[in-house]
C-alpha cells in the first residue's frame, strides 16, 4: 500500500513565499536561446503625387464670376423683350395700311399692352402739290391683355389713307408699346419700348417700311 507523500515533500514543490517564481536557471551545457535576425527592410518606391481634379484647382473668385454670369444670362433670357414685325398691306398703294405685329421675345409673360402710333408723311396729289402731315397720334388701349413667349398681337392703329393718286416723298411711322409684368399691374412697374420705321420708295414709287431704331 502506497503512503501519501509527506507535507514537507509536497511543500518543497511549491514556489517561494510571496507567490513569486524564481527565474529559470539554465542547466549545465544548455545554450541560451538566440533571437532570429531581422530581415533588412527594403526601401519603398516613391509614390506619385495625387492629382487634384481640375475643377478643384480653379480659384474661388473665378467660380463666383461664372455663377454671376450664368445668373445674368438667365435673367436676360427671361426678361420680356418685344419686337415689331412688318406684315401685309390692306391697300397695296397705301403704306399706312400696313399691319404691324408685336412679338414677345422674352420668356416671361406680359399683360395689358397699350400702343401709341405716330404718323408723318410728305406727299403730293393732282390737286395739292405739297402735303405735309406730322405727328398724327393714334392710341390703342389694352389691345392685348396677355402675351406669352413668342406670341403675337396685331397693333390696331387707325389707318391713314389719302384719297386719289398721289406721290409720297417721305413717310415715318413710330410705335410705342407699354406693358405690365404679369401678374403685376402697378403703374410704376410698367415698361415702354419705342420702335421707329421709315418709308423708302422703290423704283415704282411704292413705299416700303424699314426698321430704323
Amino acid at each position: 500500500m502506497v503512503e501519501p507523500q509527506s507535507l514537507k515533500g509536497a511543500n518543497s514543490a511549491l514556489p517561494a513565499s510571496g507567490g513569486q517564481e524564481k527565474p529559470m536557471e539554465l542547466n549545465k551545457g544548455q545554450m541560451p536561446m538566440q533571437k532570429e535576425p531581422q530581415k533588412p527592410t527594403q526601401p519603398q518606391p516613391p509614390q506619385p503625387p495625387v492629382k487634384r481634379p481640375f475643377w478643384k484647382r480653379i480659384p474661388g473668385s473665378i467660380w463666383g464670376a461664372l455663377v454671376l454670369l450664368t445668373l445674368l444670362i438667365t435673367l436676360l433670357e427671361g426678361y420680356p423683350w418685344l419686337s415689331v414685325e412688318i406684315g401685309e398691306r390692306i391697300e397695296p398703294n397705301e403704306p399706312y395700311t400696313t399691319l404691324f405685329q408685336v412679338v414677345n421675345e422674352g420668356y416671361a409673360p406680359i399683360s395689358h399692352l397699350d400702343a401709341e402710333c405716330s404718323f408723318s408723311i410728305e406727299a403730293s396729289t393732282e390737286k395739292l402739290k405739297d402735303i405735309q402731315m406730322s405727328n398724327i397720334v393714334q392710341q390703342a388701349h389694352d389691345f392685348a391683355q396677355f402675351l406669352t413667349h413668342a406670341r403675337r398681337a396685331t397693333i390696331p392703329c387707325n389707318l391713314l389713307v389719302l384719297p386719289g393718286p398721289k406721290q409720297i416723298k417721305a413717310a415715318t411711322f413710330e410705335i410705342t408699346i407699354s406693358y405690365s409684368f404679369y401678374p403685376f399691374t402697378i403703374q410704376f412697374l410698367r415698361r415702354h419700348q419705342h420702335f421707329r420705321f421709315r418709308g423708302i420708295p422703290d423704283s415704282k414709287g411704292n413705299i416700303k417700311w424699314t426698321f430704323v431704331s
